[in-house]
């Protein structure tokens, strides 16, 4: 028996703190208790503080789970619910850009049918809709290079070809 091949690329080192939500929802929710204190200077150490602790949160999740993992299952892309391969059609460059790849799929995604219909999205950096039938992946945030990404691609979306 053998173990199914897999590919996964994290963000770039120094891309961890890339959109980071924490960051900014952790200060307006401290700050105002913090100001309640009558004390501007808690206030402002309490603010800083919260900005540390979330931001180390989310880098630590974000050097866990990588942005995009390949498996004989599907595809997972960080922010959007994981996408059978019979859903793909293929993937190529998008314009003349170097660092962006078009993931296109077989039918328009939509709220209720394709990866879109299945789970909580995120719009993350490394990844953004491209009507009608795609999903355009920024590959310069990624540790990979984009032809190592496309070649990955490649092997699983021929296998899923010889498979059927």
């Amino acid at each position: 028996m053998t173990a199914s091949r897999t590919f996964s690329s994290h963000y770039r080192s120094g891309l961890v703190f890339l959109s980071a939500p924490g960051l900014l929802v952790a200060p307006l929710f401290v700050a105002p208790g913090a100001a309640l204190l009558h004390s501007l200077q808690i206030a402002v150490i309490v603010t800083a503080l919260s900005l540390l602790i979330s931001g180390l949160i989310w880098t630590w999740m974000r050097r866990r789970k990588p942005a995009l993992f390949l498996s004989g299952a599907g595809v997972e892309i960080d922010g959007l619910p994981s996408i059978a391969w019979p859903e793909i059609a293929g993937i190529g460059p998008k314009g003349a850009d170097p660092n962006v790849l078009e993931l296109r799929l077989r039918e328009p995604p939509s709220r209720t049918r394709g990866p879109f219909s299945r789970g909580r999205v995120f719009v993350t950096p490394v990844w953004r809709p491209a009507p009608p039938r795609g999903i355009v992946l920024r590959t310069s945030l990624l540790q990979d290079a984009r032809s190592e990404i496309e070649n990955a691609f490649g092997y699983f979306l021929n296998r899923g070809a010889q498979s059927a």
